[in-house]
């Protein structure tokens, strides 16, 4: 059972390498000073590398970004909103 479990895992984590690289790139959907939105296929995009863009953001006016949410699938990507605070 423990080694069905770890091939699965094995599997799982070599996938997953595979599905970053042919994403599509995410992209600014709106920015202001209070707010940035950034569509981007959840299932395909580390949403790690779409906090960084948040915070640079942010950044830019002092402030720090704070996730509010991502938003309805639609076309394959998703819209994923950061308020800066």
């Amino acid at each position: 059972m423990l080694t069905i479990r770890l091939g699965l895992l094995v599997g799982v984590v070599a996938l997953s390498g595979c599905t970053g690289i042919s994403g599509p790139p995410s992209r600014v959907q709106t920015a202001s000073p209070s707010n940035i939105t950034i569509l981007t296929d959840p299932a395909l995009r580390n949403l790690g590398e779409v906090l960084q863009v948040a915070k640079a953001h942010c950044a830019q006016y002092g402030r720090k970004a704070v996730q509010l949410g991502i938003g309805k699938l639609r076309g394959g990507q998703a819209p994923v909103s950061f308020a800066c605070r």
